[in-house]
């Protein structure tokens, strides 16, 4: 059978059939990986007369995975089980896995075999005398699909629980029935469990299951949550202690078990069973998310014991426990992509943190999915209005999450909750303005939504006097050529900035300018003077400016996020760079970001730090402000604003006869130019040194041009990673801290260099000195941190870390900085133990394990361009055993763009020791190192790179004298050593047997002319 018409007569006769293909089962691709771990779990470990089932919703999850092959193994092994379990019905019990054999045949194009299942299925509906040529109602067929439909998630719990009752309607007290029906209308209420006045109607569904199921822990344990649910705890404690001493579904038993401790209060009960679960079922996102709601629920008993205040060892088991939470939560949203409630617990634990930032990149996921509960929406609303209002002081979007809450109609928990918060919150406004008409609107919404109409129609008839009086003042203002100011829309304070001054004070920029155009006739002088010119010929003018627009500073070399939050901390902990580069950077990143209106306020900032500190050479120092001024304006297509601002520098480049018309060479300039390259990274730094060095020749005793150049050149010595170590800093950070000397963050700069040096002991007095002056600047504490690290004072970094992570909690330097130090903690106890810990020391092992991963992987997400965390995060996965997660996250280093080679030397040799250590993959691992060095051939890393490449392939040519990826890989490593008579040896050997190999010819070409 080959024409289209039989594949749509194949097709037709297939699409009569009951099986998983034609009961539309309603599975996301998201979700794919999580059901089918489930599913492979469930075969393993749940002990039920439902094996034939599973095994055919496997073989379904295969098929739509492109398995096919595996699936037809999936069904003969559905096979064996029927003619094993229920050899008395084998021909009924047959009918779904023959319908499943039949699909998958047709999907591989094999009609023949399609047809025969076909023919078996009609055989036995004859058999029976059933009415349908390839259908028969059955209960035993309601029953396996009302376990698919149960399966594949809450979008079929419903229609799962339909198909049991369908089945109890044949057979009402047959023990499998009734227990898919138990377990249905269990799952049922737990997604009512947040609607109001919702009752439960489990219960006796599931005590009629236990007693058709004597033996059945798991139903048990359902049970027992159920009764607790009701106020029943003891008597549902009894069950889970039956269930406990039984060996049916142990696994299974575990974790439901520990839920009900949970539940209860005993989270160390708890946490007990579910470990003991997770050891059998590594891959289940309940169980991880279980345990997150563990460490959550002690962190909650710590902040009621102390009354929120937690301090010294309480503070850190609450940091310890956040950190735990966060890891098994973020691995059960890992696991399952769509799992709604452990995402929203992910966001909620990430404020505990005080990761805002990661906290909204979760929420916007939870805002983009659909949840099958509207319930969950409100809840993700109402959780992330209390974000918005408490943690980003935005009341604006408080207010606009709570209405969206609110406005799923459904009664719940949560919608009450958004109601309240919504109540409590226009209050709050209406006691700072009690003529605030929005939120007299919305307190009136608030009493209607309560039914209590009075105090509703109270506060809507204020509004509506309200709004009728200011569109009377609207209409006289207009009278009298004036219009009521109000507030801009969007307009926001930058989270670190000090205060604006208002728009009233006579300083304020923005009034100034206002001034300014009230001037000029008809508002518009300006462009009266000043002739417009074309869009390219100002661009051409643009290009001309000194300014952050014109330093080739790009984006893709940065994450812009991360910048962004260190240029905030900046601002607001560390005085030795100047406010004024800093505003203007920021300007600049906000414009990268697509946010031009936040750049200008950036820029009225930098003006206001100007005239307050610099206004006596105000012209000079706005040079660059102005510069970025006309390029946002320009962007903006604001063109006449654009100009206005050339035409002010053009005008002080004459005044000070500057030979360019748009260009000032300043020392000013130099060094702001130099902070901003500094700050955009590894590939800049000499850019940014020869910035400074410039700067430095007009004015060589400038404390803060020492300051940059001397930070400059610390960091080229440590990204200069070839041979020993550098020093070229010394005397540049001695000279910094002489013409700086109560500037603490030059001072440990100085230690660290000392350090490298050898001199210890003399780095030490300057850090001891520096933390006796202060007690919490962060950049002072993370680097005497991380001099303390490197001392192998682990506990002493650490607690200095910690506190700098109290105040920069965002900080990617300090979460890697903590994930070295909990990995040299790690490496301390098995060198003790000789690479075998045991008992407690292997607890230890593996918490610190999990502590270097927590931070790894903060450090890597606060910023995407941080390779040695995306390098220590995968080696640590690796440590741990989760290869998996070592092979993405090394996966997501080898796609990084514009890194550095230093950068790309060290991914590659790291990638290949864990291919040939962990993988076990030496072809693989030959690859990278040889790319490793391709990239950077002089480094540290060199010795252990060729030790590695020689004793690999040296051990292959062992085992297969033709192998020519290691003839190849000597010949290279030979040549690189300047043994180029060896270096011809092996790569002739390499070319004989690959002859038309390009690469071995040009290297044999040069060898042969160089000796």
């Amino acid at each position: 059978m080959s024409t289209n018409a039989d594949y749509h007569q194949v097709k037709d006769s297939l699409e009569q059939l009951r099986c998983h293909f034609t009961w539309e089962l309603s599975i996301d691709d998201d979700e794919m990986p999580d059901l089918e771990n489930r599913v492979l779990d469930q075969i393993e470990f749940l002990d039920t007369k439902y094996n034939v089932g599973i095994h055919n919703l496997l073989a379904y999850v295969k098929h739509l995975t492109g398995q096919n092959e595996e699936a037809l193994e999936s069904l003969k092994e559905a096979e064996h089980l029927i003619q094993k379990e229920h050899a008395n019905q084998a021909d009924v019990r047959s009918l779904v896995t023959w319908g499943n054999f039949a699909w998958v045949y047709y999907h591989m194009g094999r009609l023949a075999e399609a047809q025969t299942y076909l023919d078996k299925v009609e055989n036995i509906c004859k058999k029976f005398s059933n009415p349908f040529r390839y259908r028969m109602e059955c209960p035993d067929i309601d029953c396996e699909e009302g376990w698919a439909l149960l399966k594949c998630g809450g979008k079929n719990y419903e229609r799962a629980k339909a198909c049991f009752e369908k089945a109890l309607e044949v057979d009402p007290e047959n023990p499998e029935y009734s227990a898919g029906y138990a377990i249905s209308v269990y799952r049922l209420d737990g997604f009512k469990f947040a609607t109001k006045n919702h009752k439960p109607f489990s219960l006796l569904p599931l005590r009629h299951a236990v007693s058709l199921n004597p033996d059945n822990g798991y139903i048990k344990v359902l049970l027992a949550l159920k009764l607790q649910d009701k106020g029943k705890e003891t008597e549902g404690e009894k069950y889970i202690e039956e269930a406990l001493t039984s060996m049916s579904s142990q696994t299974y038993v575990f974790r439901y078990a520990a839920k009900f401790y949970r539940r209860k209060g005993c989270v160390d009960k708890a946490l007990e069973l579910l470990k003991m679960a997770l050891q059998a079922t590594p891959t289940s996102a309940f169980l991880h998310h279980q345990i997150g709601l563990c460490y959550k629920a002690q962190i909650i008993q710590i902040k009621e014991a102390t009354k929120g205040q937690a301090r010294g060892q309480n503070r850190e088991r609450v940091d310890k426990m956040i950190r735990s939470a966060i890891f098994y939560f973020e691995s059960a949203v890992e696991k399952k992509p769509t799992f709604e409630v452990a995402h929203l617990d992910l966001a909620r634990m990430y404020i505990e943190l005080g990761n805002h930032r990661k906290a909204e990149e979760i929420f916007q996921k939870l805002l983009r999915m659909n949840p099958v509960v509207e319930e969950t929406m409100q809840d993700i609303h109402f959780h992330y209005g209390r974000f918005q209002e408490y943690q980003k002081k935005s009341e604006v979007n408080a207010i606009i999450h709570y209405l969206k809450a609110i406005k799923i109609e459904q009664a719940s928990l949560a919608r009450d909750k958004s109601i309240s918060s919504l109540k409590k919150l226009v209050l709050k406004k209406l006691q700072r303005n009690a003529l605030d008409l929005e939120s007299l609107s919305l307190l009136g919404f608030v009493y209607k939504l309560k039914g209590n109409m009075n105090e509703a129609l109270e506060y809507y008839e204020r509004a509506l006097r309200l709004a009728a009086d200011f569109e009377n003042s609207v209409g006289q203002g207009a009278l009298r050529g004036r219009v009521p100011r109000l507030p801009r829309p969007g307009w926001r304070a930058h989270a670190h900035t000090p205060a604006r001054q208002p728009l009233g004070c006579p300083r304020s920029p923005v009034l100034k300018r206002a001034r300014e155009g009230l001037r000029r006739p008809d508002g518009l002088r300006s462009a009266a003077i000043m002739s417009k010119i074309p869009k390219d010929t100002l661009k051409s003018i643009l290009l001309e400016l000194e300014c952050h627009f014109t330093w080739n500073l790009l984006k893709e070399d940065i994450d812009l996020f991360e910048v962004e939050d260190t240029i905030g901390q900046q601002l607001e902990f560390l005085t030795t760079k100047s406010r004024l580069a800093l505003y203007n950077l920021l300007a600049y990143v906000k414009h990268l970001k697509g946010q031009n209106k936040d750049a200008l306020e950036c820029l009225e900032q930098a003006e206001e730090i100007i005239q307050r500190e610099h206004s006596d050479e105000e012209e000079v120092r706005s040079l660059v402000t102005w510069g970025n001024y006309a390029w946002v304006y320009y962007h903006m297509d604001q063109l006449e604003e654009a100009q206005k601002y050339t035409g002010k520098i053009g005008n002080v480049c004459k005044k000070l006869s500057s030979p360019s018309n748009y260009k000032l060479e300043c020392p000013e300039i130099d060094c702001e130019k130099g902070w901003a390259l500094l700050k955009f990274g590894g590939k800049y730094y000499q850019k940014a040194k020869a910035a400074f060095e410039k700067a430095l020749e007009v004015e060589p005793d400038n404390p803060e041009f020492n300051i940059g150049y001397a930070i400059t050149v610390y960091r080229l010595d440590d990204s200069d990673r070839e041979g020993s170590v550098k020093s070229f800093s010394l005397g540049p950070l001695r000279k910094a801290v002489t013409l700086n000397p109560d500037d603490s963050y030059i001072k440990v700069f100085l230690a660290l260099k000392l350090q490298d040096v050898h001199a210890e002991a003399e780095g030490e007095k300057y850090i001891e000195e520096i933390l006796d002056q202060i007690s919490s600047q962060p950049y002072v504490l993370r680097y005497a941190a991380k001099f303390y690290r490197r001392k192998n004072s682990w506990d002493k970094a650490l607690e200095l870390l910690k506190k700098a992570l109290e105040v920069t909690p965002t900080s990617s330097f300090l979460h890697h900085q903590m994930g070295l130090c909990y990995r040299a903690q790690m490496i301390q106890i098995k060198k003790s133990t000789r690479n075998r810990p045991k008992g407690k020391d292997k607890l230890k092992v593996d918490e610190l394990i999990t502590s270097a991963i927590f931070h790894f992987k903060a450090a890597m997400e606060q910023d995407s361009m941080f390779a040695f965390a995306y390098t220590d995060l995968a080696n640590m996965y690796a440590e741990g055993g989760q290869y998996s997660n070592a092979e993405d996250i090394f996966q997501k280093a080898l796609r990084l763009e514009n890194i550095t080679d230093d950068h790309k030397h060290q991914i590659h040799y790291h990638y290949g020791r864990f291919q040939e250590f962990h993988r076990k993959s030496e072809n693989t691992a030959i690859h990278h190192y040889l790319e490793a060095l391709k990239v950077k051939d002089r480094s540290p890393l060199r010795t252990k790179l060729t030790s590695a490449l020689k004793k690999l392939a040296t051990k292959r040519l062992c085992h297969n004298a033709l192998d020519v990826q290691s003839l190849s890989a000597l010949g290279f490593v030979y040549k690189l050593e300047g043994e180029k008579r060896q270096a011809s040896e092996y790569y002739e050997k390499a070319q004989k047997i690959d002859p038309g190999n390009a690469e071995f010819l040009t290297a044999l070409c040069e060898l042969r002319l160089s000796i």
